[in-house]
């Protein structure tokens, strides 16, 4: 799936607008932005593969164990323009690029449960499930500074690139749940006709990077963090068994 968005804030007249991502030496101050622009992009690929086994019960519910792997592909973008007016000849603009990229493959455990509700055809469903998935994770940080002029004459003052550029190795924790329910529909050839509407909710441990800067003088003065990466939302789903 893919997604992304942009937004955009201007100062208010008697206010401050912070520039709270902008580089320790950069041309504008972090409390001196008129404008600031943002525009993000998102892409996210999983494939599972999995086999599962049917467990025993004494009551009506359907239990099952399933296990497998999960092959990921995660690639999230961030680009952060930042402007100060500086009176009628030119504007002090300032812009920052971070890249995160996330490929691997692990393994994946969980089970799963379908409870009648008493209906002909109607039950309650979970899933829940665990993954390991080892990755290469690669994060990219570029600043570029100048003034633009009002005759739109860009003139780079200070131009920083690869602030930040390298790769790792890491294990990301993957949890993932899905609950709703199901309705089946017996057809003439035996086959099941099934809709299933429920939520899923999946969270990605410190899969997302970012770069802050502590002072607003030695740029030397900086820390990685990491973030989770959550997802969730409704669903619904066709399906038909044989």
């Amino acid at each position: 799936s893919d997604g992304g968005g942009n937004s955009a804030l201007d100062v208010d007249p008697g206010a401050s607008l912070w520039g709270t991502r902008l580089h320790a030496n950069a041309i504008i101050d972090d409390n001196d932005v008129d404008e600031a622009r943002a525009a993000r992009a998102f892409s996210f690929n999983v494939f599972d593969a999995t086999g599962w086994q049917k467990m025993k019960t004494s009551g009506p519910a359907k239990i099952k164990w399933f296990g497998g792997f999960r092959m990921a592909k995660l690639k999230q973008n961030l680009d952060i323009h930042y402007m100060q007016d500086a009176g009628a000849v030119a504007d002090r603009v300032a812009d920052i690029s971070e890249y995160n990229k996330i490929r691997g493959v692990g393994p994946r455990l969980g089970f799963a449960m379908d409870v009648p509700l008493g209906k002909q055809g109607v039950s309650f469903n979970f899933e829940g499930a665990a993954s390991l998935v080892h990755s290469r994770s690669s994060y990219k940080l570029y600043a570029e500074d100048g003034m633009v002029f009002t005759d739109g004459t860009p003139t780079t003052v200070e131009y920083r690139t690869d602030i930040q550029d390298d790769n790792r190795k890491v294990n990301i924790p993957v949890y993932d749940f899905t609950v709703g329910l199901s309705f089946v529909k017996k057809q003439k050839n035996n086959a099941d006709l099934k809709l299933t509407v429920g939520y899923h909710y999946e969270n990605w441990r410190d899969a997302h990077a970012q770069m802050r800067f502590l002072d607003d003088v030695d740029s030397q003065l900086a820390i990685r963090v990491y973030n989770d990466l959550s997802f969730s939302g409704s669903f619904f789903k066709l399906s038909l068994g044989f």
